[in-house]
């Protein structure tokens, strides 16, 4: 299969009134729509049922701009059980024929550009040139992709050859997941975390924002209109509370402290999972989050004595209950390039000695992840059991008073660097005017001695020299040819 390279979708900014005509026709059409409703897509059809989602104009919220079927834990399962059977044949589709389906979504996505972009201006209230921007991106999504897959398809892909070793690489298709998007790019991020996993032979259950509902429902009229077999894709609108994992993090994006329990039973009463996200150190004073019921909690383990640098070391954390455990991956490889520049990969996780000699085996560390692990580890240590909590009655003014110093020696600081770079400019621009002056100094002299040279060279010529020397050999001779009276 041959593809045309990968362009990235254009803009439109609305410069020109053509685009502006055509972006006031969408809008006029979408609003004739409003109130249509959209049924879930579950196994490659369409399923409604008795709730709905209901989808207002932030703008004006008497508006309805649609509706849709709102899915509850049964079609959940539904969703999942047609997910797993499309992923049996679907992981065995020739790669060709996945992005070629995968193009085709793009193309219709093109078609389709304005009625997104209008759909995206009454439903989120997005202005005309982020709304385009929105759907250029899921288009590029969907576009790169398709490419993507095809270049790193088996047994395209080339490794690096280690002496010793017969290495290969291929992808391997992990199965049935579950999209959860975000609502401030209903149609870039929804778009692209489908099809990047679809592209290589996974199936996707797919939840679009809340708020967002009816530009959901419309990408997957695309995805249908693509011709993708039943179950690849589904669209599975709700509450998430429903049909999703309850994420919460702690503190929160605002920097506040919140009681998490009543998260964790509002999502265990909706037979949901509560997934806490924790800093670490925000752990040596607050609660943990197995004491108040989370069932997985994960964390950036930055804080562990490993600040970033050049774009590492980093690692995260991910701690789950017991009846969790078996349902974690075995392994997770990344995609790196090396120094120089190759394409590499990276094993990011290796719960078990899946590949070692048994005879050779000895740690169950087996990946390139060990060293920031280890890190974090002897971070901890380090700081002891009681290392995270705060500082006992008097050592906290010792604290204090080491952070009024730094408040302020930093300004003093701040004032001396200035006025050093004042010093260090004034010296070389007097540098600057020393070397001109001796360069001005230079030109002088060479242009002097140039002139003596000049001058001395039309003085002392040898024609110059040979007639003065024949007068005075004249006057020699004329002297001796007198008489000798006369020289009495």
């Amino acid at each position: 299969m041959t593809v045309e390279p990968f362009r990235n979708e254009p803009i439109e900014t609305f410069q020109t009134e053509e685009a502006r005509r055509a972006m006031r026709e969408a809008l006029r059409r979408v609003r004739e729509e409003f109130g249509r409703h959209y049924p879930l897509y579950i196994g490659g059809e369409w399923v409604d049922t008795k709730e709905r989602m209901v989808s207002l104009n932030p703008s004006a919220p008497s508006e309805v701009v649609g509706t849709t079927a709102k899915a509850g834990k049964a079609e959940a399962e539904a969703a999942l059980e047609a997910a797993w059977k499309a992923f049996k044949t679907w992981k065995d589709w020739p790669q060709e024929d996945r992005s070629r389906l995968l193009l085709k979504a793009a193309a219709l996505m093109r078609r389709r550009k304005r009625e997104l972009e209008a759909t995206l201006v009454y439903e989120v209230g997005k202005n005309w040139v982020e709304a385009s921007a929105d759907v250029a991106e899921a288009i590029d999504f969907i576009e790169y992709y398709a490419r993507a897959a095809l270049r790193y398809r088996y047994p395209a892909v080339e490794v690096v050859p280690y002496p010793g070793e017969d290495n290969e690489s291929f992808y391997v298709p992990l199965g049935a997941g579950v999209v959860i998007a975000p609502w401030n790019f209903p149609v870039a991020i929804f778009t692209g975390m489908i099809v990047g996993p679809v592209a290589v032979g996974n199936t996707v259950i797919a939840k679009p924002a809340e708020d967002a509902v009816v530009v959901g429902a419309k990408v997957f009229e695309i995805f249908h209109e693509a011709g993708f077999p039943p179950g690849v894709v589904n669209f599975l609108p709700g509450v998430g509370e429903e049909v999703g994992a309850v994420v919460v993090q702690n503190p929160n994006f605002l920097g506040a402290l919140e009681d998490l329990g009543p998260f964790a039973e509002a999502a265990h009463g909706a037979g949901a999972l509560f997934v806490a996200v924790a800093d670490p150190l925000s752990l040596g004073v607050l609660k943990p989050p197995g004491a108040y019921g989370a069932d997985i909690a994960v964390g950036d383990g930055q804080s562990l004595g490993l600040p970033m640098g050049f774009g590492g070391p980093h690692f995260g954390f991910l701690a789950t209950k017991k009846a969790f455990v078996r349902q974690l991956p075995g392994r997770l490889v990344s995609e790196t390039v090396d120094v120089e520049g190759r394409r590499g990969f990276i094993l990011t996780l290796q719960a078990r000695e899946q590949y070692i000699r048994r005879a050779k085996a000895k740690s169950n560390i087996t990946t390139n992840a060990q060293l920031t692990a280890l890190m974090g580890a002897m971070y901890l240590a380090a700081l002891g059991p009681e290392g995270l909590r705060y500082d006992e009655f008097p050592f906290i003014f010792l604290t204090l008073i080491l952070s009024l110093q730094a408040s302020y020696a930093a300004p003093l600081i701040l004032l001396a660097q200035n006025r050093q770079a004042d010093r260090d400019r004034i010296a070389l621009n007097e540098d600057r005017a020393q070397n001109a002056r001796s360069i001005a100094d230079t030109e002088y002299l060479t242009r002097e001695l140039a002139s003596l040279r000049i001058a001395l060279g039309e003085v002392a010529t040898r024609d110059y020299l040979r007639n003065e020397l024949g007068d005075i050999a004249k006057e020699i001779v004329e002297e001796l040819r007198k008489p000798e009276s006369d020289s009495k």
